[in-house]
């Protein structure tokens, strides 16, 4: 890999070498390497060569790494282009990080924009070249560019790149060129020729090494220079030596925007008359004069700044510039008054410090876009007054609400004191009781009088201040929307406050409060959101039918009365204390808002009737399809029952005569725990149980309930839940429902779409007794992987799998802890293939219907030692000697008790004598248990009739002949029917004879 790196490296080399000079007979040898570096020895010179043709081609190949390399021919476009080869010296030398990553243009990156064979936009950042790790290896514009005539956008900005602009002499065509914050130096000269430019940033070098002080990395030159760039649009010049008059940019008719700070630039403002486009100009620290008339045609100006100029004027001259957004004429000799700044609605930004502007900063206040918390500060040594006029009303209010008072050096930066602009909009003070110095601290505190002179106030919070005062001061705060001063010792009038329509929160609560009034005064604040008041509040819940965003409503203790039904209006009402008052009618017309919690509702003590949650079930069962009959009391329908006002259980099993759904007010009963439905033709879906959170039981077997699963893995409290033929789908373990099953005792989901999906982590079901899922699909149909995701199971003693389609073997589980548990096996009517051990504590085991099944030498022999039930029937042995040797062992007994008889074939089977083992005789051991029936001959359950002229009698040997000359039918079980042509035999003492 290095030597072809090597021989990429000299290949380049010699290729710009013979580029360069096409007749030079040179040779080159690899010296030395040095990292990624590499020096050649310079080429031989010709007789007669010039000093300047006999110059060193020693040369310090730019690192480049093998993607540089191979990343060459992305940024070129082929076909032999020209300027190919001055590209890639110029990215070299800029010392570009991954050359093939330059071509793909996007924000933010490094891009190479060709046009035909002319390379027209460089763009670079400096997170685009690589770090210099010496002085000689920073990245430099290079002498490559005058190889690139065609070149229209060049943004080097923000780079630690030295260079000179003469390099650039080429480029007549430049368009844009950002070299902002790089330590670019250069005379202004080159751009003369430059009349295409549109865009022009120089200056204010990054660079401030000692070695290259003197090298002077400076922006210099005479402004004239760019007078020729016609189509200039944006000159930024700031912090260079640029020198000049303003008079050179009389011609750039389309500047907008034009920076010159800190240049020794002279000239006056009138000369640019007429660049009437300009919004954004900055000529601070400069030599600058003139008159800020001289700006009065510039209507789409947006930021000034004159800091620090021999610029005079009033401010009224520039009540044109509306959209204005920055504004800086510090030290400079402005007059006139702040207030004629008021038209400019955008302004964020002033400065005006050290001039003789006066007036009054509150004249301001409108300018929603301006911080006055800051620009304060930018008023200093003028004559403008920046005391706003509530500022006294305020330290009046302050003195009274300690510890407020503590600090009123400066007003407008107190913690608890919020300003907009000249306006006093909020106060908020939280006093604790558990300030060891509470009682003589907070002494004297009151309601100000001068809360009068405070009428933006938009909310005003004293958490329990030991406050004294009257609610009168506050009457003319009528845009309060916050009014809190609970456990205060506040007095007046609730009347004081009719005014103040815009209250969201009214909290007067509080065990001293003297305030006193009726309820009516507060009849027109529709927009009250909360309300709590004192205990000496009277009048009637008809003042707050207009109130319908209640949320918090506490009267308890009041005197207020009239019909809770007032306050049906306010669907959102999340709390509720009307305790001890004389307010009376049925919680039921509440119509069970939204939000309301029987935990937040107090009618303690009142003549309020019935619970909040009678609607919400009346609509549940009603949609059940429960007469109206039955619903006239209830609290006493059998089947739902009661804790106190909620509602916790709903039981109507096995009634088929029900025809309804699921209503969706099931959700209103917070605190249902058991719903059983089964076998009732009830349809709706699982949806209306998704806010149930409480409930631990859900019997919705043999209903027409469809919806999916994951609705009921959310109910975390679940214990029992039997879902069985139901048309309920979906997956029950999914990685998203991880903590369903640490409560569930019972699952039973037979004869569903549910589909069971297995993951490889065992699934935490520590409770799980008894789990159901015959007839429903499972994803993975291995069992072995089944019980592996069962394993940690550990109280699991039923597993019901019925029909699931599983294959596999069922695998020892002796290291799972299902193994300690489990009691009942059932996988029947499967396609299992193989018992490797029955589970050591199962009693009851079923593998019916897996026709073919095997099991493991002795497994058998011990379960019926171990007296386990076993179940096979419909069920042939994949091996018959299994079911032999159980015989001539005698663990297993054949009884004279006939079980099945097929007379259509012709055998009959005899049961066993163990009744713990179920199976099918003809399947399981069709030799030992079965014969064919008498008029039928054969082995065990292959049988065939008798043919004429035959019989066989009982169930053993083979089918005799009829004596001569008799004859019988096929299948004949006596000798009775055989018959001669003259009669019938009979038999006489001993001996056959033939009767007429």
């Amino acid at each position: 890999m290095q030597a072809s790196f090597l021989h990429s490296l000299i290949f380049v080399y010699s290729h710009v070498i013979l580029a360069e000079r096409p007749h030079a007979a040179f040779s080159l040898t690899v010296d030395e390497v040095e990292g990624h570096s590499i020096k050649l020895p310079p080429p031989t010179h010709q007789q007669g060569q010039s000093a300047s043709e006999r110059r060193s081609y020693n040369v310090s190949v730019l690192a480049l790494d093998e993607s540089n390399s191979s990343g060459l021919d992305d940024i070129l476009p082929g076909d032999g282009c020209q300027q190919e080869q001055a590209l890639v010296k110029a990215l070299r030398g800029l010392r570009v990080k991954n050359i093939s990553d330059v071509r793909k243009c996007s924000s933010g990156r490094g891009c190479v924009t060709w046009t035909g064979c002319s390379v027209t936009s460089i763009a670079l950042r400096g997170e685009d070249l690589r770090p210099a790790k010496s002085l000689n290896s920073w990245p430099w514009l290079s002498s490559s560019f005058r190889g690139l005539p065609d070149l229209l956008t060049l943004h080097l900005r923000g780079a630690l790149i030295i260079g000179n602009l003469n390099v650039l002499n080429n480029c007549s065509k430049l368009q844009d060129l950002k070299l902002r914050q790089t330590s670019i130096g250069g005379d202004l000269r080159i751009f003369k020729s430059c009349t295409q430019l549109q865009r022009l940033e120089l200056g204010k070098n990054t660079h401030t090494h000692k070695k290259w002080r003197d090298r002077r990395m400076i922006i210099r030159g005479d402004l004239s220079s760019v007078s020729s760039c016609s189509k200039l649009k944006v000159l930024n010049l700031a912090h260079t030596r640029i020198k000049g008059d303003l008079s050179s940019l009389t011609k750039l008719m389309e500047l907008e925007h034009l920076n010159l700070e800190k240049t020794p630039i002279g000239g006056h403002l009138k000369t640019l008359w007429n660049c009437i486009n300009i919004e954004r100009l900055d000529l601070s620290f400069t030599q600058i004069e003139g008159d800020l008339q001289d700006l009065q045609k510039w209507t789409a100006l947006k930021e000034l700044d004159l800091c620090q100029t021999r610029v005079t004027g009033s401010l009224e001259d520039l009540n044109h510039a509306a959209e204005l957004q920055v504004l800086n004429l510090s030290d400079t000799g402005v007059v006139g008054d702040v207030a004629q700044l008021a038209v400019m609605k955008k302004l964020r930004q002033l400065d005006l410090r050290n001039t003789t502007v006066v007036g009054e900063l509150e004249s301001l206040q409108n300018l929603k876009e301006l911080d006055f918390s800051s620009v304060r500060d930018y008023f200093e040594g003028t004559q403008v007054n920046v005391t706003c006029k509530q500022e006294a009303a305020l330290a009046n209010v302050l003195r009274t609400l300690k510890p407020l008072s503590d600090n009123l050096v400066d007003s407008y930066h107190i913690d608890g004191v919020t300003w907009n602009r000249c306006r006093v909009t909020g106060i908020s003070v939280r006093y604790s009781y558990s300030d060891p110095c509470w009682g003589r601290r907070f002494q004297g505190l009151s309601l100000s009088s001068s809360f009068k002179q405070l009428p933006d106030l938009l909310y005003l919070h004293l958490d329990d201040a030991p406050m004294k005062g009257n609610l009168d001061v506050l009457e003319n705060c009528t845009k309060l929307k916050v009014l809190k001063l609970p456990n205060s010792c506040i007095g007046g009038n609730l009347n004081s406050l009719q005014h103040l329509t815009q209250l969201r929160h009214l909290n007067l609560k509080g065990i001293g409060a003297e305030i006193k009034g009726d309820l009516q005064s507060l009849q027109n604040c529709t927009k009250l959101k909360e309300l709590a008041l004192p205990r000496s509040i009277t009048g009637n819940l008809k003042a707050l039918r207009l109130a319908s965003d209640l949320q918090v409503l506490d009267l308890a203790e009041t005197k207020v009365r009239g019909d809770v039904a007032e306050l049906a209006v306010a669907p959102n009402l999340s709390t509720l204390d009307l305790s001890d008052t004389g307010v009376a009618g049925e919680l039921y017309s509440l119509h069970s808002p939204a939000n309301l919690r029987m935990a937040k509702v107090g009618v303690t003590r009142t003549d309020i009737r019935g619970c909040l949650q009678d609607f919400a079930l009346r609509e549940v069962l009603a949609e059940l399809g429960l007469k109206d009959s039955e619903l006239k009391d209830l609290h006493e329908i059998a089947g739902v029952k009661w804790k106190d006002c909620d509602v916790i259980k709903i039981r109507f099993p096995g009634r088929s005569e029900l025809h309804g759904q699921l209503s969706d007010w099931l959700q209103r009963l917070t605190n249902l725990e058991v719903l059983v439905l089964s076998s009732a033709n009830v349809t709706g879906s699982l949806q209306a149980l998704k806010h149930n959170a409480r409930m631990r039981r859900v019997d919705l077997s043999g209903t027409q309930v469809s919806g999916d699963i994951d609705i009921i893995c959310n109910l975390e409290s679940l214990k029992y839940l039997d879902l069985s033929n139901t048309q309920v789908a979906g997956e029950l373990i999914n990685q998203k429902n991880t903590s369903f099953g640490k409560e569930l005792t019972t699952l039973m989901l037979a004869d569903t779409n549910i589909s069971f999906m297995l993951s490889q982590d065992a699934w935490a079901c520590p409770k799980l007794v008894l789990l159901d899922l015959s007839r429903s699909p499972i994803k993975d149909t291995s069992l072995g992987g089944f019980l592996r995701t069962l394993g940690n199971c550990n109280s699991l003693g039923t597993v019901m799998l019925a029909g699931c389609n599983l294959t596999g073997t069922i695998p020892d589980i002796a290291d799972l802890s299902l193994a300690n548990s489990l009691v009942s096996f059932d996988a029947s009517f499967n396609h299992l293939s193989q018992v490797e051990a029955i589970p050591p504590r199962c009693q009851r085991f079923s593998v019916s219907g897996n026709d073919g099944i095997g099991f493991k030498s002795g497994v058998l022999k011990k379960a019926l030692a171990d007296y386990v039930s076993l179940d096979l029937r419909d069920l042939s042995l994949a091996s018959p000697s299994e079911a032999k040797e159980l015989f001539d062992l005698k663990l297993v007994q054949k009884t004279k008790h006939r079980i099945l008889v097929e007379k259509g074939r012709g055998y009959a089977c005899s049961d066993i004598a163990n009744h713990r083992f179920e199976i099918s005789p003809d399947k399981f051991a069709p030799h030992e248990l079965c014969a064919c029936l008498p008029g039928w001959s054969g082995n065990s359950t292959s049988c065939h009739q008798c043919p004429v002229n035959t019989f066989k009698e009982d169930e053993e040997g083979e089918c005799k002949p009829c004596p001569a000359g008799s004859k019988a039918p096929k299948g004949s079980t006596t000798r009775d029917e055989c018959k001669c042509k003259l009669g019938d035999l009979f038999n006489t003492t001993g001996t056959l004879m033939l009767g007429h």
